[in-house]
């Protein structure tokens, strides 16, 4: 199993209470797709870097989570038909990863798992 890190960008019309109804969709998203959610946080609402869709500002939504091809692409399908998401990316963080490590990491407050590191220059 792989980890993937999707950072999100909502609308900055959204209150607070669809920011988390969403949140639940994307992690019941990655549930369903046979994926494992290691930690979804709200990392606030800041200026974007260029206006997009007439807005200056969003909500930046951080999920990482474990899982194959698939979970992230049925993850990203969903991100792309919601009305509310400015933008997304997904990053692959590391490969072959133990879930149950992972999961123990994030949830003792780690802010950062431990990675592996992969020059490649």
């Amino acid at each position: 199993m792989n980890e993937y890190e999707t950072i999100y960008i909502l609308k900055d019309d959204i209150i607070a209470d669809q920011i988390s109804k969403f949140q639940n969709q994307m992690e019941d998203v990655v549930k369903k797709t046979k994926g494992e959610v290691f930690f979804q946080k709200h990392q606030g609402t800041n200026h974007l870097a260029y206006p997009i869709q007439h807005g200056v500002r969003g909500h930046y939504i951080q999920l990482n989570f474990g899982g194959d091809g698939a979970v992230v692409n049925e993850l990203e399908r969903n991100l792309r038909i919601a009305d509310g998401v400015i933008r997304f990316l997904t990053v692959l963080v590391s490969k072959n990863v133990d879930v149950a490590h992972r999961k123990k990491a994030w949830s003792e407050g780690e802010a950062e798992p431990p990675r592996e590191a992969e020059a490649k220059y």
